[in-house]
């Protein structure tokens, strides 16, 4: 079958037909099946990471059909502007897993879930496939306040100072 067909079961009827005129048909099904299935796995769906902090998540993609194949990746999503992928074009052979690798960073001004997705799209095949990922930037400023007595007399009308020590 052509490339652009279908996956799917079809019908394929083969008729005779002799100069008397007469006729014989016989119908076979036909199945046409992916095979240039892959998969793409985010192998750590959410990671936490303080403010100007970098992290890496890590993806799998395999090639699960019966050819080598190359796939075009790209960051989509609102997190997009803070992800860098180690690559944007894989060759994979029949059988094979390769990792690869989102880089985030620039996250100082973006608190919160920040989430993404990587779109694999094959040269060849239509299937195209995806994965995404949470990145959360935790506000991470950790401090104590200490003072040096936890218990204070005042009467109306007085004053006091308290040193407070920040840890």
């Amino acid at each position: 079958p052509r490339s652009t067909t279908p996956i799917g079961t079809y019908s394929l009827t083969i008729e005779a037909r002799s100069s008397a005129d007469e006729t014989s048909s016989l119908t076979h099904e036909v199945e046409v099946k992916e095979c240039q299935a892959f998969s793409l796995k985010a192998i750590q769906a959410q990671k936490n990471i303080c403010p100007c902090g970098t992290e890496t998540f890590d993806f799998d993609i395999t090639n699960l059909g019966d050819f080598t194949n190359t796939y075009n990746l790209k960051v989509e999503g609102p997190a997009a502007n803070l992800i860098t992928l180690s690559e944007t074009r894989v060759t994979i052979t029949k059988g094979e897993t390769k990792r690869t690798f989102a880089f985030a960073s620039n996250t100082c001004d973006s608190l919160g879930n920040q989430d993404f997705t990587i779109t694999a799209t094959p040269e060849l095949g239509t299937s195209i496939q995806s994965s995404s990922a949470r990145l959360i930037v935790d506000s991470c400023y950790d401090f104590d306040l200490k003072t040096e007595k936890d218990l204070f007399n005042l009467c109306e009308g007085e004053q006091d100072k308290i040193p407070v020590t920040i840890n």
